[in-house]
């Protein structure tokens, strides 16, 4: 595999990002979690909370993982991150991300 520059870096790790909060995203829905909740939770406002979770402003890996506690503990489930693998003969990673409700 040849070696990336720091520009391709950069734009790989603004794909696990985007990939990340669109997971977020999902699993809010999917368990129907008000993210008034979750601000309260957390001990800020809701403004702050979709601030974290815009793609735009490229949100901290702390932050976001502050919403997975949040989230894990308003919810009883357990989010589980994107993945990434290496499929045989391929030159590049590939996503493979999942949600796990512990309940089902």
């Amino acid at each position: 595999m040849a070696a990336r520059t720091p520009k391709q870096i950069a734009s790989h790790a603004t794909i696990i990002t985007d990939r990340i909060i669109s997971d977020l995203y999902d699993f809010i829905e999917r368990h129907d979690i008000d993210k008034a909740a979750i601000a309260h939770k957390l001990g800020v406002s809701r403004a702050s909370i979709s601030t974290r979770l815009s793609k735009t402003r490229e949100p901290k890996l702390s932050s976001l993982l502050m919403i997975v506690a949040a989230i894990e503990d308003l919810t009883g489930s357990r989010f589980e991150p994107l993945t990434l693998i290496r499929e045989k003969g391929a030159s590049n990673a590939k996503f493979r991300g999942k949600v796990k409700n512990e309940d089902q």
